[in-house]
């Protein structure tokens, strides 16, 4: 019985720049270039569904802060300062998507409205599917 899957060898020509970005993120990462590229690959052949507008602001969100953490560990800034300032930007992110979903909410038992707004594999509420006078 074989120890690992089944794999081939393949030949692949890509621009001697991309190359280089690719190695340069596989010593990064520690990995080996076909342990870089394999993911991709796979990741490509199987692209994820559109976002909707409560991913789009979770993911924004949560890079933001990230990017406030590590401002803050370099001393860049005033971490109180830095949070309040991702508290506004939160809050008003929240009245943007409440507006959507008010200014929505007779459309939003359709497939299409309800994905925009929550994604994919958000499933309607029994409300919403009921017929609207």
């Amino acid at each position: 019985m074989p120890r690992h899957r089944p794999t081939q060898q393949i030949n692949l020509r890509i621009e001697s720049a991309m190359l280089a970005r690719l190695a340069a993120r596989a010593r990064a990462n520690r990995t080996s270039l076909s342990e870089e590229i394999r993911p991709m690959l796979v990741a490509g052949l199987d692209p994820k569904p559109p976002l909707g507008l409560a991913d789009i602001r979770a993911d924004w969100l949560a890079r933001l802060r990230n990017a406030i953490e590590t401002l803050a560990r370099k001393g860049g800034g005033n971490i109180e300062e830095l949070w309040g300032i991702v508290r506004d930007l939160e809050v008003e992110f929240s009245k943007l998507y409440g507006n959507a979903e008010t200014k929505l909410s007779r459309h939003v038992g359709e497939p299409e409205i309800r994905e925009l707004l929550r994604g994919p594999a958000s499933p309607a509420l029994p409300d919403e599917t009921a017929a609207k006078p």
